[in-house]
């Protein structure tokens, strides 16, 4: 299972499942940068947001 990831209200949250590599990448950006894995995602999602204005459709995956 995912771990909870807290938005930056910290009302709600929410559980993740990323691949494996790229749950490590977060990881170390969040070290390198001495902030939380929530924090660095947040970060990247508000700098998406601010340049294209909304989040991508989310692609189903077919099994």
């Amino acid at each position: 299972m995912g771990r909870p990831v807290l938005y930056p209200e910290g009302r709600a949250q929410m559980n993740v499942i990323v691949p494996k590599n790229v749950k490590r990448g977060f990881e170390k950006i969040a070290r390198q940068r001495t902030r939380s894995v929530s924090q660095v995602i947040t970060i990247i999602l508000r700098s998406y947001l601010q340049e294209h204005g909304e989040l991508p459709e989310r692609e189903e995956v077919k099994a």
